[in-house]
């Protein structure tokens, strides 16, 4: 028993990015805990491995400090009550607009950004009843009604008013007439280049291809998910290959694996092979609007190929660490969204699941790789969408052992499709045939199971 409690402890307390990382979570995850219950837990463990196992004194000390900088520094970064709002009479906002418009049914939805001064009124979220045609970097001047959103009437009811606030979003804001809004200025030319492909892609895609393969496609590949039939989308979740809308680290990888494979076809040298490499993650993150999944598997991949560039060892764990200790410095709140918790958890279960039951059951043979990368990746997020989507589905672990490699296919043929579809709309026209077939492949498949 004494050897496995110090097996774990030493675990626990191995001086890693992983476990720092952890550490400031628990201090920011703390602020939601009262403190006559969290004091006393801290207390009591910190002092039975201080006084129990001596060799772990200066990591238990290492913790407790990142715990305690985590807890302040949340503490710091919240915000008192939003202040009421007259939602009487209609105001006039001048912002930029910070993420692509959603549209559905006419109905128009997107986060604008304003120079206030006031934490509470710096972002808002928009709804307009008319289709709008905005871009990321666009001002806008809107006349609308401001108020705050309703509160959850029933226990276990989604909170909208909590998820708006860990984005930094205290009020909505809705616009009725077209007329109402009005676009004062385009972001400056280098900000246009990204959302001006984006449009031209969505257009060539949907030009060429049946209206549902389209959806897909764009959904896998940027996480366009305006044209995704709802029932679909259903569909999807019941199979649990609904994380493949959510553009993630197994997107990045897809772009990286595209990038090595021109890079040896050409025999580029190293240093070119990383700019390209560099330059293509950045584009297609730009592309896709910046979610945080991409954020987390942007941070790692740069860590990854640098530390490869410099001939140094490069611990995934580490890297996956160090990318989420970088987003919670900068935003503390993402602790708590679903896309922070799914993307960090399936990527745990890639970097550290994965190779510790192929290690455990003596798996050497590489054929097993096929069935544990995405099997390792299911189990670790399985827990958490039970719990936030009151789900569980058998059939999502043979599904996304069926789906995960067909998507790869579509993502890397969609992607290549996608950046030829300005220069080269011919060729961009042929790939996505084949894409299109991937995609009608994916849905019969999504429909079996």
């Amino acid at each position: 028993m004494g050897a496995s409690a110090e097996k774990l402890i030493n675990s626990l307390f191995t001086p890693s990015w992983a476990m720092r990382a952890v550490y400031f979570a628990v201090g920011i995850a703390l602020v939601y805990v009262p403190w006559w219950m969290a004091a006393p837990g801290l207390l009591g463990a910190s002092s039975l491995i201080w006084w129990r196992f001596s060799l772990f004194r200066k990591e238990v000390l290492i913790a407790l400090l990142l715990v305690a900088i985590g807890l302040v520094y949340m503490h710091w970064h919240q915000l008192p009550a939003a202040p009421e709002v007259d939602d009487s009479a209609a105001q006039v906002i001048s912002a930029t607009v910070t993420s692509y418009p959603r549209v559905q049914e006419k109905r128009s939805s997107f986060t604008v950004k304003t120079a206030s001064d006031n934490p509470h009124f710096k972002c808002f979220q928009v709804f307009c009843d008319f289709e709008v045609q905005l871009k990321p970097g666009d001002r806008v001047e809107l006349k609308g009604v401001l108020k705050k959103p309703d509160e959850p009437g029933n226990p276990g009811e989604f909170n909208y008013p909590s998820y708006l606030s860990r984005h930094h979003t205290y009020y909505l804001l809705q616009v009725e007439e077209a007329h109402d809004l009005r676009q004062e200025s385009g972001p400056n030319r280098l900000m246009a280049v990204a959302p001006l492909l984006r449009n031209r892609m969505v257009e060539h895609t949907r030009a060429v291809l049946p209206a549902e393969e389209a959806a897909l496609i764009l959904a896998m590949v940027l996480g366009i998910q305006d044209n995704l039939d709802e029932d679909l989308y259903q569909d999807f979740q019941k199979t649990g290959l609904v994380h493949l809308f959510a553009v993630s680290g197994l997107n990045v990888g897809f772009v990286i694996l595209l990038a090595s494979g021109f890079i040896a076809l050409w025999r580029l040298s190293r240093v070119t092979g990383l700019v390209i490499t560099i330059f293509l993650v950045l584009l297609y993150s730009s592309l896709t609007g910046w979610p945080v999944s991409i954020q987390r598997a942007v941070a790692m991949a740069l860590l990854s190929l640098l530390a490869g560039y410099a001939d140094r060892h490069h611990e995934p764990a580490n890297g996956l660490g160090l990318a989420a200790l970088i987003i919670l410095i900068v935003d503390p709140c993402a602790l708590f969204t679903i896309s922070f918790q799914l993307s960090f958890l399936a990527t745990w279960g890639l970097v550290s699941l994965y190779p510790a039951v192929k290690k455990n059951f003596k798996l050497k043979q590489r054929r097993w790789d096929y069935l544990l990368v995405p099997l390792c990746a299911q189990v670790a997020v399985l827990p958490l969408i039970a719990y936030y989507f009151h789900l569980i589905t058998p059939v999502s672990i043979l599904s996304n052992l069926l789906a995960t490699y067909l998507a790869g296919i579509i993502v890397i043929l969609g992607f290549v499709a996608l950046l030829l579809a300005i220069p080269f709309p011919l060729l961009s026209t042929v790939l996505l045939m084949p894409t299109g077939v991937g995609a009608y492949m994916l849905l019969s498949l999504n429909s079996f199971c």
